[in-house]
């Protein structure tokens, strides 16, 4: 998993949880229904700091994300990328 370097200020983590094929006596290998999912319990409030809106997005994106965190009373500040503010040079 890659990141552009414009981005590397942010610090993202990125977690990715796979299950590995298991032997099976036949020969071969077996694997675990991959779209059944895992359930992995997390403390989002540890792990989240803010949300910020891909450059570019539409106002109504930028409105609609707000939305949804104050509808489930999380204390994420919204706000829009600062690639969409105007450079100084």
């Amino acid at each position: 998993m890659h990141k552009r370097q414009s981005f590397q200020h942010e610090r993202e983590v990125r977690a990715l949880h796979q299950d590995m094929p298991t032997a099976v006596p036949e020969g071969g290998y077996m694997l675990h229904n991959p779209k059944a999912g895992k359930h992995i319990a997390v403390d989002l409030a540890a792990l989240i700091q803010g949300v910020r809106i891909a450059p570019g997005a539409p106002d109504w994106l930028l409105e609609l994300t707000k939305s949804v965190v104050r509808r489930f009373d999380k204390p994420w500040q919204v706000q829009r990328s600062e690639l969409d503010t105007s450079p100084l040079f």
